[in-house]
């Protein structure tokens, strides 16, 4: 039922995908490293984000729309795993 990426994404990178994915025309992101722990650059290694900075800001991300199709099937795996441990009481 789960696959290892999903075993290594950050518990906090569905949020943020889910947020990019149901507002693509959203204003790129900028938010602490620290209040969101290494899911965002964990969505840049995996090609789902992509990470700019200017001089004097911290790292804005924006989604990479070239991987849009595949941070959805993503995100619905993600999802198919989390609503089987909902039902099943059972870790996969």
């Amino acid at each position: 039922m789960t696959n290892s990426r999903n075993e290594r994404a950050p518990t906090q990178a569905r949020e943020i995908l889910d947020y990019f994915l149901r507002s693509p025309q959203a204003a790129p992101m900028q938010r602490s490293v620290d209040d969101a722990g290494n899911a965002p650059h964990w969505l840049v290694a995996e090609g789902f984000l992509i990470e700019e900075s200017s001089p004097g800001a911290g790292p804005v991300f924006r989604l990479n729309d070239r991987r849009v199709s595949q941070a959805k099937q993503f995100l619905d795996s993600v999802n198919d795993v989390h609503r089987w441990e909902r039902e099943s009481g059972e870790k996969p």
